[in-house]
């Protein structure tokens, strides 16, 4: 969960991560994901974001480290300065499908 007014992460189940600041927040490539993340939870229906992890038995020393692609769908939640988000690792899905998808939802 991201409070972006406040650059903060406020929950995450990796309780390191709770209190960083959002804005720094980069991936095994330099993307700043913690922006991006930020800027589609202001969309109307959120949306997905794509960055890279190392593999969890990569060197990360290693110049030709192998990643992993993780896919986010954050949300900010009504009336709360609260974003909440939930990722999956997948080298499949496009985002541009799985944005079409969320543009057509409606309540």
């Amino acid at each position: 969960m991201y409070d972006c007014g406040k650059d903060l992460v406020v929950a995450h189940p990796a309780s390191e991560r709770i209190g960083d600041v959002i804005s720094e927040r980069v991936d095994a490539k330099g993307y700043y994901f913690g922006q991006a993340l930020c800027e589609m939870a202001n969309e109307e229906f959120g949306g997905w974001v794509e960055y890279y992890r190392p593999t969890d038995s990569a060197d990360s020393t290693d110049p030709n480290i192998n990643y992993k692609r993780k896919i986010t769908y954050i949300y900010r939640v009504p009336g709360t300065p609260y974003s909440v988000g939930a990722g999956i690792y997948n080298s499949d899905l496009s985002l541009e499908e799985l944005n079409e998808k969320v543009e057509a939802f409606s309540y």
